[in-house]
């Protein structure tokens, strides 16, 4: 070392960038340039898409819902401004890629918002728009304003999300039926206003040619419209201002390209029905805390159903457990997704011989009973011979028992998902450590809230006026 100072002492040493040097580990090498900008602009296009308007939400989102001032694309955290600012390529990208702006949700706007949200509406060209707007206070002139923008826009609504009170109801009295002739989906939930306005409102929604989605919420009362376009729909969102009766149950009959139905708290009917309704390309049903679970099986012959999701706040009981068996007889499907609550674990090894096909296993509350029947054993039936995804929602069972159960699985799981405190489950959360390293796709979230439950933050004062908006609730049912 000292041979080759004194060999180089007459070289000059640059000592300029040391420092940054120093602070960077011996094993990073820095790229020349960024990778990400010399992909091709489609597909630098995809990226951010997918960045921008795919599903981000966690478990959490499923329980506890923060309503707060937002300006956002969907459930994702990042928006297009904020892409604009990482560099002068990536804002060229997004200068010129309209589709990217064209989601955009708001939520307890204030009045700076408004320019806001007309920037965006001016950076989405002539593309088609999926929009949101939540309003919970009135009197409310931001969300009227805003209203009355996307309202501007309603031919190149694609999908529309609707939370309203009276107050901005004269945002939409201009519409009028073929107004909205790209509209695919609309979630409208509209409280306080004028019948004749709602019955406007919905007119046009239904003069769509292309709607195959639609959640109305509890604005209709419980009366099932004759504009309805049954035969195109695809999905249907009913909650507890209908009873499952049998004019409900015919009105459904006539959905022929029905694939996904959800029911949330629907009520028991007045008179019983008098036969189960055939729906053969329905593949989705959510049943969300209806009166009883034996009423909705008794009422429906699902031959395609491949996703079953059974949620309550109470274990099934016998009767509903021997509605399930008969439904699933009757209608000759496969079950392989089933989503159930905790409390009702304890049914599975009953009814195992109907869960043979079950690839995915999700569990939706506290799970507190020791659930060790779902080990793999050779010694006893498998109950859920094809198991490959584990979805558990707060693991409360005493630490070693996941450990267990997944371990027993460990060469057939692909994925497994649980919200637990690993602090307090730590052999629990060893192993799952091992099996992320044996290539298992491991996900572990902070426990989630055990009933549905939301926080308000919003600012009520209205700049320069006295008045004080009046804050209203959100109906806990059409959060979710």
């Amino acid at each position: 070392m000292q041979w080759m100072m004194w060999k180089h002492h007459f070289s000059p040493v640059d000592t300029s960038n040391a420092l940054a040097w120093l602070t960077i580990p011996a094993y990073c090498v820095i790229p020349r340039n960024d990778c990400i900008n010399q992909l091709p602009n489609e597909l630098l296009t995809k990226i951010f898409a997918h960045v921008l308007h795919s599903e981000s939400s966690s478990p959490k989102d499923r329980f506890c819902r923060q309503i707060s001032r937002r300006i956002s694309s969907g459930s994702s955290p990042t928006t297009p401004i904020m892409l604009t600012h990482v560099s002068r390529f990536w804002r060229a990208t997004m200068h010129d890629t309209p589709t990217l702006w064209s989601t955009i949700s708001v939520v307890c706007p204030e009045f700076k918002d408004v320019e806001c949200v007309s920037f965006l509406l001016k950076m989405t060209g002539n593309c088609p728009l999926t929009l949101d707007l939540e309003q919970y206070m009135t009197p409310d002139p931001v969300s009227l304003e805003i209203a009355q923008l996307f309202v501007s826009e309603a031919h190149r609504w694609k999908n529309i999300t609707l939370t309203l009170f009276g107050y901005v109801q004269d945002a939409f009295s201009g519409m009028r039926p073929g107004d909205v002739k790209s509209l695919e989906s609309y979630r409208v939930h509209v409280h306080s206003w004028d019948s004749s306005r709602v019955e406007q409102l919905f007119q046009v929604l239904h003069s769509s040619p292309v709607l195959h989605a639609v959640d109305w919420g509890k604005s209709l009362d419980g009366e099932l419209r004759e504009d309805v376009p049954w035969s195109r729909l695809s999905e249907i969102t009913l909650h507890r201002v209908v009873d499952l009766s049998q004019s409900v149950l015919t009105a459904l009959s006539n959905c022929e390209s029905l694939k996904t139905l959800r029911m949330r708290r629907i009520r028991r009917p007045y008179d019983p029905i008098s036969s189960p309704v055939t729906l053969t390309n329905l593949t989705r049903l959510i049943c969300d805390r209806p009166d009883n679970f034996e009423m909705v099986f008794n009422s429906f012959t699902l031959p395609a159903l491949c996703e079953l999701e059974i949620t309550d706040r109470k274990p099934l009981s016998p009767a509903d457990v021997k509605a399930f068996t008969d439904f699933i007889d009757r209608s000759g499907c496969v079950i392989t997704t089933l989503s159930i609550d905790g409390c009702s674990m304890s049914i599975l090894p009953l009814i195992s011989a109907y869960l043979t096909k079950i690839t995915t296993l999700n569990v939706l509350s506290n799970i507190t009973d020791d659930f060790r029947y779902l080990m793999k054993d050779s010694e006893q039936v498998d109950i859920l011979p094809n198991l490959r995804h584990l979805i558990l929602h707060n693991c409360c069972a005493a630490d070693g028992t996941l450990a267990d159960v997944v371990w027993s699985r460990r060469n057939e799981l692909l994925a497994v998902q649980v919200c637990m405190e690993s602090d307090k489950a730590p052999r629990d959360d060893m192993t799952l450590g091992w099996l992320k390293q044996d290539g298992v796709l491991v996900s572990i979230y902070k426990p989630v809230a055990a009933y549905s439950t939301f926080y308000f933050v919003a600012n009520n004062k209205i700049p320069g006026s006295k008045v004080v908006s009046m804050v209203h609730i959100p109906d806990a049912d059409e959060l979710w």
